[in-house]
């Protein structure tokens, strides 16, 4: 009989079958393991590797172009998870046209020369702007654009605690000759260290950039290990919004207004300049409640156009500073409320086609979904014909013999209502490696879309050729001028939805790339907790539930698409943390769950993408060994799905996302399976609708909740209907929730009794 160690030796000897992961990977990037390159991965899990037991230390990734690449390999279920995240845009050189510069911050201080020293503030307005120069892939020079010089090292070494530059391994030169070049380490998802770009294998034992000796003996920056604390650096953009909330707001001419002004810790919002909006103003009702804020509210302007008012802040320190607030007013927007829609992925993967998309959307039509508002058929990747040239790009004609306005004159002739949505790729090709990507081809492929009558497209992010802002602005410019064609003929607008997976935080900057919504987490599988690369119906919602304060009409937060109605049967979608793999039989969501997630993509304001075969003989394209019900969804699913009421707190024209109320929810912890979690969200008409959702897969008690604690007044009436039991009464003070069953979520309207 072999003894422990002996079998712990020929564990780790074995082989193993590792499936490789990667949302979003750059077109460059290159992963190597034990001398074998990968590229193009994807969350499909395509890539496999044999190997014996791995540890990231194993895996190795080149990589450049302002990313950095975060490994997990996962030996319990062999799975690794490479994930790229972009950090900053490289400027091409000290003297081109456009520039990208940063600010760096470590836990103490931002970098600023201070006259002859490389030393540091506290003030992020005194930060000296860096430009990151890539000479060769992953390979920068750093300058700084305030003082116009380079940085470089003299020795690839820790130094001391030095009191002048001169002193310090990290100095400065005016001359490019001089220079040498970085690389980065990724430390966490918002962290890197800063490592001269001579050493070989960085790790965190590399001597990186850091205040030796710490910022209050006076150290100026110098190199020391990469795995002390001052040593994670973060690079800020400072032309993003200097408020962690949305800036650049939307609304439908004089319709009801709300914009919640979250502010950085010890910054508070003194005042708001309004200029020439007379119907606005500043509220300060919750500054001492729920999650404290300030707020604007009021109707926006009846006439259209753009408008902007300023908010006055004033830091712990008393400085003072403004956030710039635009408001576009526009009767045309791409989607004041939340788009509605079903998408083939799920169900389908690659094998779609023009008859079965008339017989899913006739299915649509038999269970009422379209006049619910489930109204565009979206044809994720593969419909196009195989291909890797991008002037090349057009539908397969064997899928689709009739074209793709071919096929929405064939929906148009089973619901008016119905309309097209399509797919592409910021990139050299799509997320299957199928079909070209539209970079550099954004406006003629944008025109080929619409002259086949596409209404809306999802553009996701592999095979990336350059950075998320870059790439989503350079399509979300050709969208904006495609609707002010439409807008001048009476067509409908355009939609535009990002799909980058929320890795380059598209909530602070998608608006102003174009899009009108964007995805805030990986794809979403058929499961009730999940993992940060496989989120389930808990985990979707725990990634997007802190980014409430980014949302609002025109402009929201994309939990992906539901799984209701799949029943353990779909094709990606059975890809869980748990299953890992295409396909097979899955356990599958229960009614509860299923109306969780109903519930709470509807709190949060998320776009309502179906991904269920409708049809009366589902095939299982993406599963084919797996026997179907005829029909596959059920009662219990299409009563979900067309609930009007939780359709109406989606629907609400005030378009918020739901606050979530972490000081009265007892699951803050991502991914837990235990514990409650409260939602507050605002509606129109001075209403609010509460969620309470119990995690657990066993019943949970939550105790009464203050009206005052969710924004309402003590020692009043409040009508509270309850709208899956469809109960209804009167309450003051406190609303009692009781017991709730496994899973189970109840949402409230509360409006006051007049």
């Amino acid at each position: 009989m072999a003894s422990g160690w002996e079998e712990r030796i020929d564990e780790a000897n074995a082989e193993h079958d590792y499936t490789l992961f990667s949302d979003g990977m750059p077109s460059e990037a290159v992963v190597i393991i034990n001398g074998q390159e990968f590229r193009g991965l994807n969350a499909q899990g395509d890539a496999h590797i044999k190997s014996a037991k791995l540890e990231t230390a194993n895996v190795k990734v080149k990589v450049g172009g302002g990313y950095v690449a975060k490994v997990t390999v996962d030996n319990a279920n062999y799975q690794i998870d490479v994930k790229f995240i972009q950090l900053f845009t490289p400027t091409i050189s000290v003297d081109a046209e456009r520039q990208y510069p940063y600010i760096l911050y470590t836990p103490a201080a931002f970098v600023k020369k201070t006259e002859e020293n490389l030393s540091h503030t506290t003030h992020r307005s005194k930060a000296d702007k860096f430009i990151f120069i890539e000479k060769t892939y992953g390979q920068y020079y750093i300058y700084d654009q305030t003082a116009n010089c380079y940085i470089y090292y003299t020795i690839a070494q820790n130094g001391g605690n030095a009191k002048t530059t001169t002193n310090s391994h990290v100095r400065y030169t005016a001359h490019a000759d001089e220079a040498n070049t970085w690389q980065l380490l990724c430390l966490s998802d918002e962290t890197i260290a800063i490592i001269p770009g001579s050493v070989a294998d960085p790790s965190t034992s590399s001597p990186a950039w850091n205040f030796t000796g710490g910022i209050e003996d006076g150290s100026m920056l110098n190199l020391w290990t990469a795995s002390d604390a001052n040593s994670a650096w973060k690079i800020i953009d400072p032309a993003a919004a200097s408020m962690p909330c949305a800036s650049l707001m939307y609304a439908l001419p004089g319709a009801q207004y709300l914009h919640k002004l979250t502010t950085h810790e010890g910054e508070t919002v003194s005042s708001v300049d309004f200029g020439s909006i007379s119907t606005l103003s500043l509220k300060e009702d919750r500054i001492e409640t729920g999650n404290k804020y300030k707020y604007v509210a009021g109707v926006a302007p009846k006439a259209e156009g753009e408008y902007a008012y300023t908010v006055n802040l004033v830091g712990a320190d008393g400085e003072e500073k403004q956030a710039k607030i635009r408001l576009v007013v526009s009767s045309h927007l791409q989607s004041a409320t939340p788009m509605m829609g079903w998408l083939t992925w799920n169900w389908f993967a690659r094998a779609i086609s023009h008859d079965k998309m008339v017989e899913i959307a006739k299915g649509m039509e038999r269970y009422g979904l379209i006049d619910a508002g489930f109204n565009t058929i979206v044809l994720d990747d593969a419909w196009a014909k195989q291909e890797s040239d991008k002037a090349k790009l057009t539908y397969d004609p064997t899928k689709f013999p009739e074209g793709i306005s071919g096929l929405k004159t064939a929906l148009k002739a089973i619901n008016r209502k119905l309309k097209i949505g399509i797919y592409s790729d910021a990139g050299s090709m799509t997320c299957e490696n199928y079909q070209p990507g539209s970079y550099g081809f954004e406006s003629q492929h944008l025109a080929l879309f619409d002259s086949w009558g596409v209404d809306m497209l999802k553009y996701d992010y592999c095979n990336s050729e350059a950075s998320t802002k870059v790439s989503y602005t350079r399509m979300g410019e050709a969208v904006a001028a495609l609707n002010e064609t439409r807008k001048a003929k009476g067509e409908v607008p355009f939609v535009y939805n990002i799909c980058e997976w929320g890795k380059t935080q598209p909530w602070t900057w998608g608006a102003a790339a174009g899009g009108s919504s964007w995805r805030s987490t990986s794809d979403a599988r058929e499961d009730w907790i999940g993992n940060p690369s496989r989120p389930g119906v808990i985990g979707g919602v725990d990634e997007t539930r802190r980014l409430w304060m980014y949302a609002g009409v025109n402009h929201f937060n994309d939990l992906d698409m539901m799984c209701i109605g799949l029943h353990g049967l779909g094709g990606p979608s059975n890809n869980t943390a748990e299953h890992q793999t295409n396909g097979g039989k899955i356990t599958g969501l229960t009614d509860a769950q299923a109306r969780t997630q109903m519930s709470l993509w509807s709190m949060l304001a998320s776009p309502l993408a179906l991904t269920c075969d409708l049809r009366e003989a589902p095939k299982g394209e993406a599963n084919s060994d797996q026997s179907m019900p005829h029909p596959l969804i059920t009662e219990a699913d299409v009563q979900t799905l067309t609930n009007q009421e939780i359709l109406a707190i989606n629907q609400d024209a005030l378009g918020q996302q739901a606050e979530y109320m972490e000081a009265l929810s007892t699951g803050t912890t991502d991914y837990s399976p235990s514990g409650y979690d409260v939602f507050v969200k605002d509606l129109t008409d001075s209403r609010i609708a509460v969620s309470i959702t119990n995690r657990a897969t066993s019943a949970a008690s939550v105790p009464a909740i203050p009206l005052t604690a969710i924004y309402l007044k003590a020692n009043t009436r409040y009508i509270c209907r309850e709208i899956w039991s469809q109960t209804e009464g009167e309450i003051e003070n406190t609303l009692n929730v009781g017991s709730l069953n496994p899973c189970e979520t109840r949402v409230y309207v509360l409006s006051k009794k007049e």
